[in-house]
């Protein structure tokens, strides 16, 4: 059987790998073989539909990143995934792409038994290096709804354009693994993170980020333009805000959309597992 490679979308069907995830049957599921961008494609269909859909293309041309970045992901080697749905007024939040991070790091975690750290806001990582990365649009006309993009970097090596940090699941692993499954186990995980923030609110999920955070308790640099500067990250606001300590012990707060984050290599020397909060 083919695990995985160019073609594999197109020769498997997603209702194969549902019923071992029932929550992603919420989901009405499309694959296809090359897209642009599964996101604008996943917008379209939910509104067509009136319901919740799974998009999943064996390969996208033109793949987003948060900003203007652009998703470098290998031919026939990356998941492509967009998932639609519409969401409460409380979700339209920079703190869904933190909880939709806890689903598919836990994903990842029981499908291949890798743990995966994340990196506020929106970035997972294996040792260090990237393995996924999300975004979140939402609109509310003329309907409202929430669509979220992920890409993992599951077979392969990742293109030369995803730079040297970015890793794969079989370069983690030494195996490869079936990309149509990791997305039904994406879907099924991140409609339990949906369904336990319409019960609980953000509140646990927050708390679960923070226990995977790579972020919280290390030094940072803030980028915004041509300023940059230092500090300390403490902790993460319930609306997903990044709360850091300035070297000059003002505390203020960052916003995804405003600014990007860098975080210096840790020291060299013993390592330390930072307290998750400050």
């Amino acid at each position: 059987m083919l695990v995985d490679g160019p073609g594999a979308l197109r020769l498997q069907s997603p209702s194969r790998f549902l019923a071992a995830d029932p929550p992603s049957k919420r989901f009405s599921w499309h694959v296809y073989d090359t897209l642009p961008s599964t996101m604008p494609v996943a917008h379209d269909l939910f509104l067509s539909e009136g319901r919740p859909v799974a998009v999943v293309a064996d390969s996208q041309t033109a793949g987003r990143g948060r900003g203007q970045r652009v998703w470098h992901a290998a031919p026939a080697g990356g998941l492509n995934l967009s998932l639609a749905w519409e969401g409460s007024d409380a979700m339209f939040s920079g703190a869904l792409t933190l909880a939709i991070g806890v689903g598919v790091a836990e994903a990842i975690r029981r499908m291949t038994g890798q743990e995966v750290g994340l990196k506020w806001p929106n970035d997972g990582l294996i040792d260090g290096r990237k393995c996924f990365g999300i975004i979140v649009q939402a609109a509310s006309s003329p309907r409202p709804r929430l669509v979220a993009g992920i890409g993992v970097n599951v077979n392969g090596e990742p293109p030369a354009e995803a730079g040297d940090g970015a890793v794969s699941l079989e370069m983690a692993t030494g195996e490869p693994w079936s990309r149509l499954a990791l997305a039904v186990r994406v879907a099924s995980e991140v409609a339990v993170v949906l369904d336990r923030w319409e019960c609980e609110g953000p509140g646990p999920l927050l708390e679960a980020w923070r226990q995977r955070s790579l972020t919280l308790g290390r030094a940072v640099v803030i980028v915004d333009g041509a300023t940059e500067q230092e500090g300390t990250a403490l902790d993460i606001a319930e609306d997903g805000s990044l709360r850091v300590v300035l070297a000059s012990g003002a505390e203020t707060r960052v916003y995804a959309k405003d600014v990007s984050l860098r975080m210096p290599p840790p020291p060299a020397g013993p390592a330390e597992t930072p307290s998750p909060t400050l």
